[in-house]
């Protein structure tokens, strides 16, 4: 197959890093970055350096997350891609939820690898979901008893299961 298809091979990449799946294809990885410290406010590393939709092409060359990004669901988005700067750079948590300014209902952003489906920071009556979450930063959200992530501006930002992530 490889004579047949120009492609160039990065490296490879430990997919059990491998967290979600969002749903513009892109991989989201796990919450922590190479050192195991949160990727945007590490402790001893320097932070990540992601475009305006928060994503970056790792080693192995494949383009990811750590944190939402709203650039995953624009329709039809005229967005273009660039470096981040202003209030993405100065404080990517806020500036992640914030992308949702104009969206703010219940948005199915990904799923995660143990079958969840990931929502938006916004639940369906438009309030944002910052408390009532569990070990794995999931939350019982309806009265029907429906179960989901939500993206929030803490860490670690999407979803992670005390028992699998190493936070």
């Amino acid at each position: 197959l490889k004579e047949y298809i120009s492609y160039t091979l990065y490296g490879i990449t430990n997919l059990a890093t491998v967290a979600s799946v969002s749903v513009d294809d892109a991989a989201i990885m796990s919450v922590n970055n190479a050192n195991n410290q949160d990727p945007f406010y590490p402790s001893t590393s320097t932070a990540e350096q992601v475009s305006n939709c928060l994503g970056y092409c790792q080693a192995a060359g494949i383009y990811h997350y750590h944190i939402e990004s709203g650039c995953a669901f624009y329709e039809n988005s005229s967005k273009s891609v660039s470096g981040c700067s202003g209030s993405c750079s100065t404080n990517i948590a806020v500036y992640s939820i914030g992308m949702y300014s104009n969206y703010k209902t219940l948005i199915v952003i990904g799923i995660a690898k143990d079958g969840q489906v990931i929502y938006s920071p916004y639940n369906s009556a438009g309030t944002q979901v910052t408390s009532g979450f569990d070990a794995c930063s999931g939350i019982f959200y309806d009265s029907v008893g429906n179960y989901g992530y939500f993206a929030t501006q803490i860490f670690p930002y999407l979803w992670c299961c005390v028992f699998i992530c190493q936070i």
